[in-house]
């Protein structure tokens, strides 16, 4: 694991850190079967169903959020297991990612200030 300025046990630290979330992740996604009666839906009133449709629709919002983010942690893990030495880069400006962001967020691909940028032309491209 040659790296040009994060240290062997950093690295190890960083891939831990990427296993539980993905471990997180995949819990979240596949929880053990909860049975429940689809009699109770047929039966439920109107404002009953509307509360059981929001839900339910919040409830594939969050897996497809989650979904993504396995995906990253994946994708983030992959690249530290075949190409360490590219990991921790800024995708933008080519800086090193500090240490305490990459435990924060170890699927940071941009730098603080690269990444405040990026914010802010996304947040004026959706006005």
């Amino acid at each position: 694991m040659n790296h040009d300025f994060l240290k062997p046990n950093e690295l190890l630290n960083i891939k831990s850190i990427l296993v539980t979330r993905i471990e997180d992740c995949e819990a979240f996604l596949n929880p053990d079967p909860v049975f429940s009666s689809d009699t109770d839906n047929m039966m439920a009133d109107v404002l009953d169903r509307a509360v059981l449709e929001g839900e339910r629709q919040t409830d594939q919002n969050t897996r497809t959020r989650a979904k993504h983010k396995l995906a990253q942690l994946k994708g983030t893990l992959r690249v530290l297991d075949t190409e360490p030495a590219e990991y921790g880069y800024c995708n933008s400006c080519g800086v090193e990612i500090e240490y305490d962001r990459l435990q924060t967020v170890p699927t940071a691909g941009y730098c603080i200030d690269c990444q405040g940028l990026k914010e802010m032309k996304e947040k004026q491209n959706a006005q």
